[in-house]
């Protein structure tokens, strides 16, 4: 997620010279490594700019990096995440409330401005996700960790 200041900060680095120290590469020939080992090769990640990314390496490591405010639950239903609840209360309105003492990676507290200055970037014209907020009327930080999101009518 973005701050308003920029980037919060993204151990990538680490993450990946963690996963290449984790065994030797496998030679084609099968894996005489630890059997307790799981190694994953993946295409080039191009973005770790959730408004940016097109590729799918870009989306599964931003998928294991990123929270959203909703995710879905195994039996289907939407389930809260960085949203501790959320609520409909109109066809067109969606309130979320934040989980308090969530914190970025550079232990900056997430705020409702943070929340709405990422879903804002969704929408410039310049994101792989603007075809997909075009719908969306405002996103207004509504209280001190609440978020209405609101569509057209």
């Amino acid at each position: 997620m973005f701050t308003r200041s920029g980037w919060a900060s993204w151990p990538w680095e680490r993450c990946w010279s963690s996963a290449r120290a984790a065994g030797p590469p496998d030679d084609g020939g099968g894996s005489d490594g630890p059997k307790d080992t799981l190694t994953i090769a993946t295409g080039a990640v191009r973005s770790v700019d959730p408004a940016r990314q097109y590729d799918q390496p870009s989306l599964w490591v931003n998928g294991l990096a990123l929270e959203g405010l909703i995710k879905p639950h195994p039996s289907g239903k939407v389930q809260p995440a960085l949203a501790e609840s959320f609520e409909n209360p109109d066809p067109v309105t969606y309130v979320y409330t934040l989980r308090k003492g969530v914190k970025f990676w550079n232990q900056a507290e997430v705020t409702p401005e943070d929340v709405v200055f990422s879903l804002k970037r969704y929408q410039e014209q310049t994101a792989q996700t603007a075809s997909k907020y075009k719908s969306v009327k405002s996103i207004e930080a509504t209280g001190p960790m609440e978020v209405t999101v609101k569509q057209g009518a």
